[in-house]
């Protein structure tokens, strides 16, 4: 490979901390094969947009591979049965979620004791497929965004349409998380071969694979695959190497440091003419590809200091929490918390029946000490630190006030809504403020009032709407009746015309008779004067 295609950024993110990483031990094991578990529970919401609709019944017997809910509407993505196994109930169950709260799910009985996987043709035999042919298999196998958004592929590609360049985002920023660093370790010709694929499906004509200096190991498994490319794929790859800082691995931030150009506020990478996409997802859609299969499983990481064996493992979706910290020896006497994602963006799950999703990066098995709940909130002492580190170049202090003060016109005149929810604002704050919490109050207020005010402006679109038929009905009811009554005036005219002239006609006969009848009357009365 020509040393030419390896670069170590110049450029730099605003803001951003350097962290204790804490991915030891997890990230130095390979990745290891999860259990199969008893019960599989597979939400309807499990990523970005709506949720999916449900096509099987309780009591159907399903494959492993076989489409469960269907996809509905343009943002959203098919799920599949991960096992072979029964419906056993369809109903609401907790979630994976912020608030823990019950939503709907399938629930399947497995039948399985092992999973055999197709052996996968070679992903450049792939490549001879269509772009519209790989798209429409990355959106029928219901792959999303595997970094932690769940944004469904597919239609990340269909609004990219100007994209030139994919971005490949390896840069896993965040302390604990390694699933990307290991997959890239693991399986980075299958990574290469997604990327490859990935950039047909897009139309784009270069790839960019990004991942952080402390990933030395996948930066040289990287660089092996890239090594046995033929040269002319080679011309069309790039591997950067940016500074290890939190939060890099944010889509904007890693393009940041890559071109040196912040991406512009409510807009998207594709301004900057980059699709971006995570390295789990890339091998979602090499194992489509290649092996004509669904997504049914992602890599989450399973570590904190209650686990025996921390590492990455291959879990199938809808494992429950509860089954896959006890697949990695969780020892619950010392067991305080599990937190779902990371230790700065991730939240303590309420419930560990909840299942693994196609969101689900890392599962923290903590003990009190090792993440203890925040002191008290203080009173904010303005003291700057949170704009020192955001990334966003916001004002987060500012947003704090108007957040607090329900002032959220203001909020959003201060793009709260650029706004990633890192969690370094809060991290730093002196006064322990939970600053994060009080964003996300205020984005989902301001979606709310969105939501009404489009809401209302329909309803006055409907109802200056009908108001504009019922005129024009009224004008047109006044028209008709306008031309009836001309015609009414112009019958009754043309009916007096008609009457003058009989009348006339029959005065003419009247007089005429009359000047007869007095002839005759002068007549006779001569005749009676002769003697």
């Amino acid at each position: 490979m020509n040393q030419m295609n390896v670069i170590n950024t110049t450029h730099s993110i605003h803001g951003g901390l350097h962290l204790d990483e804490k991915k030891a031990p997890a990230c130095n094991v390979a990745i290891q094969e999860g259990e199969i578990p008893d019960v599989v529970v597979l939400p309807l919401n499990m990523h970005a947009g709506r949720d999916a609709v449900a096509i099987v019944e309780v009591g159907e017997n399903l494959y492993r591979g076989q489409i469960i809910a269907e996809a509905e509407g343009q943002i959203s993505a098919n799920i599949h049965s991960p096992v072979n196994g029964k419906v056993v109930a369809i109903e609401p169950r907790p979630m994976s979620s912020r608030s823990g709260l019950p939503e709907m799910a399938i629930v399947i009985q497995t039948t399985d004791t092992e999973i055999v996987r197709e052996t996968p043709c070679d992903w450049i035999e792939a490549l001879t497929e269509s772009p519209e042919v790989i798209a429409q298999s990355i959106e029928a196998a219901g792959i999303v965004g595997l970094g932690g958004a769940g944004f469904p592929t597919a239609s990340k590609i269909a609004a990219s349409a100007n994209a030139r360049k994919l971005l490949i985002n390896g840069a896993e920023c965040e302390p604990y998380i390694c699933c990307d660093d290991r997959t890239m370790r693991d399986y980075a010709e299958q990574v290469i071969g997604g990327a490859f694929l990935l950039a047909k499906a897009a139309a784009c004509d270069f790839i960019e694979v990004a991942t952080e200096d402390n990933k030395p190991e996948a930066i040289d498994a990287i660089k092996d695959v890239l090594n046995t490319l033929p040269e002319h794929m080679q011309r069309r790859i790039q591997l950067y190497v940016c500074p290890t800082k939190y939060p890099m691995g944010g889509e904007r931030q890693l393009l940041e440091a890559i071109t040196g150009q912040q991406v512009p506020s409510n807009t998207y990478p594709v301004e900057l003419g980059y699709l971006v996409h995570n390295i789990g997802t890339a091998l979602a859609v090499y194992n489509c590809m290649t092996r004509s299969e669904p997504l049914l499983s992602r890599m989450v990481t399973l570590t904190g200091e209650a686990i025996r064996r921390p590492g990455v493992y291959h879990l199938l979706l809808g494992t429950t929490v509860k089954d896959a910290i006890a697949m990695a020896g969780v020892d619950e006497t010392i067991l305080a918390q599990v937190i779902h994602g990371g230790p700065m963006m991730g939240y303590p799950l309420q419930n560990l029946d909840a299942p693994v999703t196609k969101i689900t990066n890392c599962l923290i098995a903590a003990t009190a000490d090792e993440i203890p709940p925040l002191p008290e909130e203080q009173p904010c002492i303005r003291c700057g630190q949170c704009v020192d580190v955001c990334p966003a170049t916001l004002l987060p202090q500012q947003l704090y006030w108007f957040a607090r003060s329900e002032e959220f016109e203001k909020a959003a005149s201060f793009k709260i809504h650029d706004c990633i929810e890192c969690g370094l604002c809060s991290y730093v704050c002196p006064s322990h403020i939970p600053l994060v919490d009080y964003y996300r109050y205020a984005k989902s207020e301001i979606k709310q009032l969105d939501q009404a005010r489009i809401k209302s402006e329909r309803s006055k679109v409907k109802f200056d709407a009908r108001n504009d038929r019922l005129e024009q009905e009224r004008l047109e009811k006044e028209r008709i009746k306008a031309e009836k009554a001309k015609q009414r005036a112009a019958n009754k005219a043309a009916n007096k015309d008609k009457n003058d002239a009989v009348a006339a006609a029959l005065a003419r006969v009247k007089a005429k008779k009359a000047q007869t009848q007095q002839s005759n009357d002068a007549d006779n009365t001569s005749e009676d004067s002769k003697p």
